[in-house]
């Protein structure tokens, strides 16, 4: 039985890359899909290509929405029973993603509740600069920093019924924050997929520029420590967070 899988993308001004994403979801070969497409008010030519673009199940336009709002709203808004991230300007690895996905689903049954996968980092040639090797992580590993990358995690729809859906009170960290939550939920169970299902553009919106990437981690400190697990353990947290995405296979 074939799952249907929602794949999120959330776009402003993004005529430079989006027309390769949502190529790579209409090259995946797993048919029980749909894409849903959240667009924050782009000025550029972002809506032209989305509107003559294929395989697209829904779209909308809603300006200063914000990213996570958005990313809740097409959650929200899908169909699916499992819940992927696809940004504007990444892809997916090859065109089995979505159906290796859906066999890990049902190969584990009703085991696992998520899965959580590698990514690599790629340049604007498609070179890859980075690769985020996981592995089997453990709520100690969260608690030690050791994240896995937030679009390399795909989710059962109900999952977000006993997580809540993203902060929209973050600006760049609720992300973090979410997984944090994800994770250290105890009737929650994930599975470590072992192989790369994204390519990540290098400068997201966290790690653009020196500035951002200080205020991503201030701003995960202060989700963390909102979250009751005391403010000593979340400035450990993330400073082991830093320390390890530092330590990142090149």
């Amino acid at each position: 039985m074939k799952k249907k899988i929602s794949v999120i993308m959330v776009c402003l001004n993004s005529e430079k890359t989006i027309q390769k994403s949502i190529n790579s979801y209409n090259n995946q070969k797993y048919t029980n899909k749909e894409l849903i497409i959240i667009d924050g008010g782009s000025s550029d030519k972002t809506l032209n290509i989305i509107k003559n673009s294929v395989g697209i199940s829904y779209f909308e336009e809603i300006k200063n929405l914000g990213l996570y709002a958005s990313l809740n709203y097409g959650i929200r808004k899908s169909k699916g029973e499992i819940i992927a991230i696809l940004h504007s300007d990444d892809e997916f690895f090859n065109e089995n993603i979505l159906e290796n996905i859906n066999e890990a689903f049902l190969k584990y049954s009703e085991e696992i509740d998520y899965i959580y996968s590698d990514i690599v980092f790629v340049n604007m040639s498609d070179e890859i600069k980075r690769k985020w090797n996981v592995g089997n992580l453990s709520q100690n590993d969260i608690f030690s920093g050791k994240f896995p990358p937030h679009t390399g995690i795909f989710v059962k729809k109900n999952c977000f019924i006993k997580t809540g859906y993203y902060n929209e009170n973050l600006k760049i960290s609720s992300d973090i924050e979410y997984i944090f939550r994800l994770f250290t939920e105890k009737t929650l169970r994930g599975k470590y997929l072992n192989i790369f299902t994204l390519k990540m553009k290098l400068g997201g919106l966290s790690t653009k520029s020196f500035k951002n990437i200080l205020y991503a981690n201030f701003e995960s400190y202060i989700a963390l420590k909102n979250l009751k697990i005391g403010y000593i353990k979340a400035f450990v947290v993330i400073i082991l967070k830093v320390f390890r995405k530092l330590r990142q296979s090149v």
